[in-house]
């Protein structure tokens, strides 16, 4: 199961994206994409915290089992909801809002990661702009002093920013 799908964009954007196809990640596929970064920078214990549509549009469990993890806990009543473990590595699937997209604890720091997914590989305004909306939705839910706002992946997403 692949995170990045394949769409065949209209013929006014086709000429605007690499390849004549569109390239997407949903939310949910940005969720498990930045859970693995995080793992692969040194996080041992990692929550991805879903709603209800990010589980419609991705089948999170089965992308982990594909990775090798295997499910040791079952939580709540959804299909995915639960505990993954591989190596060590956990990767726990918990659908409860407010927490934020992906948490993690790495060098003693929290971590909290808000998702939004889109098409990668366009430059045309529409979707440029639901990219820089996203953006701007994700800092105003942001506030703290210690907190850092960092865009990943780091993308232009205008041709005059």
């Amino acid at each position: 199961m692949e995170l990045v799908t394949e769409h065949h964009p209209t013929p006014t954007r086709a000429a605007r994206c690499d390849g004549g196809v569109e390239r997407h990640l949903t939310e949910p596929a940005v969720m498990l994409a930045m859970a693995h970064w995080l793992i692969d920078h040194g996080a041992t214990d990692v929550e991805i915290h879903p709603d209800g549509m990010h589980l419609k549009q991705l089948d999170m469990g089965e992308w982990l089992s594909d990775q090798g993890f295997m499910k040791t806990t079952q939580i709540g009543g959804t299909k995915a909801g639960g505990k993954y473990e591989n190596g060590g590595i956990t990767i726990t699937i918990d659908p409860r809002p407010g927490i934020g997209d992906v948490v993690a604890v790495n060098d003693g720091r929290r971590i909290e990661i808000e998702a939004k997914g889109g098409c990668i590989n366009s430059r045309h305004p529409g979707p440029l702009s639901k990219l820089r909306k996203h953006l701007y939705e994700a800092v105003g839910i942001r506030p703290g002093l210690n907190s850092r706002f960092v865009p990943y992946p780091d993308i232009q997403v205008s041709p005059f920013d």
